[in-house]
């Protein structure tokens, strides 16, 4: 494959991903492209692996742009709606490991959305497939164990929404942290899917190509 070859593959999947940011990603292919070989003397799997870095970046921006959006927008909505309860809740009742872990379970998933939607956008090479799965997973997992130890402390003390203000948002709370679960499940299983169908892609960022070098011709 040659470097004109290699250039043109990926400019025409660019524009049928993203033709809005086109010219933007084109020059910063070239200039990739020039940095890392200019003499084209990169060998085929070079200019291969290049590529599929620099696609397997366009494919997480495009999701976190367009399709995963809306969903991570009702994640932090969730979480915030199961943080103030579940503050509340220590307020008039008391703390306990369960609601408590909820809370933090609440924090982190603002910041793991903060980090899940900004980093494809904003810094590529942040955003590794791996780390996001590995974001994913550890929230999902939160959520799943906090939602199931609150459920099991309220079926054990009998609590019912007529119980008092404090019994109704713990239940509301456990409602909605099984909702943020399933929601996390969903992206997770996304996530894991990605990691799959790029499997034989290089994990190296763009810039860690090296430039074959030119056999020696003689004197």
């Amino acid at each position: 494959m040659t470097y004109r070859a290699a250039q043109e593959e990926y400019i025409n999947s660019l524009k049928a991903a993203r033709p809005a940011s086109c010219f933007l990603h084109l020059s910063l292919t070239a200039a990739s492209f020039k940095a890392t070989d200019p003499k084209r003397h990169l060998s085929e799997h070079h200019i291969t692996s290049h590529l599929a870095v620099l696609r397997d970046t366009l494919v997480t921006m495009a999701l976190a742009e367009t399709l995963l959006l809306p969903v991570r927008a009702v994640q932090a909505l969730f979480a915030i709606i199961v943080l103030g309860l579940l503050v509340d809740v220590t307020t008039n009742w008391y703390a306990t490991s369960e609601v408590n872990f909820l809370i933090f379970a609440s924090v982190w998933t603002l910041l793991a959305v903060a980090y899940l939607v900004i980093a494809p956008l904003t810094f590529a090479t942040a955003a590794h497939k791996y780390a996001v799965l590995v974001a994913e997973s550890l929230t999902m997992l939160f959520w799943f164990a906090g939602f199931i130890a609150l459920a099991d402390l309220l079926g054990k003390v009998g609590c019912t929404s007529r119980q008092g203000k404090w019994c109704g948002e713990s239940i509301a709370g456990t409602v909605f942290a099984a909702f943020e679960w399933l929601l996390f499940l969903g992206t997770t299983a996304l996530a894991a899917l990605h990691v799959w169908r790029t499997r034989g892609g290089s994990s190296e960022p763009a810039h860690a190509m090296k430039v074959q070098p030119t056999p020696y011709q003689g004197a």
